[in-house]
């Protein structure tokens, strides 16, 4: 089978994750006028999406080595289209959310799945430059998704946004099931019968608590971060899967690949990254809604800046990788996400929009330079039969930074509001945690060592 028809089909998964999230993000400031709600209670919008997302990578990565990637990766993009249909038909709050957390029960093996597949079909050299190219569609989708998303919302409200992501998810299960190789072999009954679903359970369980204590005004009531009871569960929670996956045979989480150390910093980098990415992607339409006053159609066109320039440097970025080895890129480009913030909370009330757009721009090229070489990083040591675990491994390390940066921010930005304080002084806050969190993944990435395959 064509290798590069391969490439192309693994991106249509990708393609309909991003095109998703992009319209979502747009319509964040529709969707909380719609309903009245606060901004921690709206985070939960992406929030309820992130969990599943996050929590069940490692699980579509083991199901994927022992049951078939294609499998997988059709059975998650068809979930996806249920849940984008509820989205669709949704009227009030809670339905929508029902919707997204479907969404994020589908989506969650795209991301792994296609890396391992990736690593498995294209050899050490040219490793770095498929994944660049894979990598690459998410920056079109993101503009597909900014500039029709804004359009549609103004027109025709925020429901009719979901319709593209439906039409996505079609095109993905055609061609993921032409395209990608079918699995050589599988073990369907037995895997399923001995499966470590406890440990799948444990960790769900752990995260949503986690999500639960951060942001717990809309689940128990108490004032965010400040319900112990929920600390207290996270904590048993997690202390119960560490020592179930230590005793299991044939653990969910394989543990013992966070030994490697490169894997281990590049997982923790990448979520910094994602910290500071999905930070960025909650806060700024908002702020542009609220400090700017400024319509969906209008901040479309300006988060498509963003999503534009990720293009090049991801694209790119995987070939510097396998020419520098993934240090520099790495420390270079969230350098320049560091640096991309202070666009944002340095000129005062009254400086122009174009300050947001070159913030958006810069941030945008650093976090397309970084994302090839992490992949290149992580999974530079996996072993095929391991691929799918490590890929889920480290996707779910690295998107437990995209789900905790809206979780937070949403959390800090309505603590900030019930203060008193300025709005425009708020959002400098927030973007000033996200600018901490930056320097942070740069101090990491410069413990990661080169390679040169």
């Amino acid at each position: 089978m064509n290798k590069q028809e391969t490439l192309i089909a693994l991106m249509l998964p990708q393609l309909m994750i991003v095109v998703n999230m992009t319209m979502v993000s747009v319509a964040l400031p529709a969707i909380r006028d719609a309903f009245g709600a606060p901004a921690d209670l709206i985070a939960w919008v992406i929030t309820m999406y992130n969990l599943p997302f996050v929590a069940l990578m490692p699980l579509y990565g083991h199901l994927g080595d022992v049951l078939g990637i294609r499998r997988m990766l059709v059975v998650g993009a068809s979930v996806f289209l249920v849940g984008t249909v509820v989205n669709l038909l949704s009227h009030n709050l809670p339905l929508l959310l029902l919707g997204r957390f479907i969404q994020g029960l589908g989506a969650s093996g795209g991301v792994p799945l296609a890396i391992a597949m990736i690593c498995r079909v294209f050899p050490p050299e040219t490793r770095g430059r498929a994944l660049g190219k894979w990598n690459s569609i998410g920056p079109a989708a993101s503009v597909t998704g900014s500039l029709i998303g804004g359009v549609i919302i103004d027109h025709l409200g925020w429901r009719a946004s979901f319709a593209v992501p439906i039409i996505a998810s079609i095109v993905a299960i055609y061609l993921v099931s032409r395209a990608v190789p079918a699995a050589e072999h599988q073990q369907r009954a037995q895997t399923l019968r001995t499966f470590d679903w406890i440990g799948v359970l444990l960790l769900s369980a752990t995260l949503a608590t986690l999500l639960f204590y951060i942001n717990s005004r809309a689940v128990t009531g108490r004032a965010a971060l400040t319900d112990w009871r929920l600390l207290v569960a996270t904590l048993s929670l997690l202390g119960a899967f560490v020592w179930h996956e230590r005793r299991v045979a044939e653990p969910f989480l394989d543990l013992s690949i966070l030994a490697g150390s490169n894997f281990r910093a590049a997982s923790i980098a990448s979520a910094l990254r994602m910290v500071v990415m999905s930070s960025f992607a909650f806060l700024t339409p908002l702020f542009l809604a609220d400090v700017k006053g400024l319509n969906a159609t209008v901040i479309g066109l300006i988060v498509m800046i963003r999503a534009a320039a990720l293009f090049p440097t991801m694209y790119f970025g995987g070939r510097v990788a396998d020419r520098l080895g993934s240090r520099p890129p790495v420390v270079v480009g969230l350098g320049v996400m560091a640096a991309s913030i202070w666009l944002i909370i340095l000129p005062g009330d009254d400086a122009s929009v174009a300050w947001a757009a070159v913030g958006l721009l810069l941030n945008g090229l650093g976090a397309g330079l970084a994302l090839p070489a992490l992949h290149h990083a992580a999974m530079g040591s996996s072993s095929d039969d391991r691929g799918g675990a490590a890929a889920g491994l480290y996707s779910m390390v690295r998107f437990w930074g995209t789900m905790l940066g809206t979780a937070f921010s949403g959390v800090l930005l309505q603590f900030l509001f019930d203060r008193g304080t300025a709005i425009s002084a708020s959002y400098r806050i927030a973007f000033a945690l996200e600018f901490v969190v930056a320097l942070v993944g740069v101090l990491i990435a410069i413990s990661l060592r080169e390679e040169t395959a």
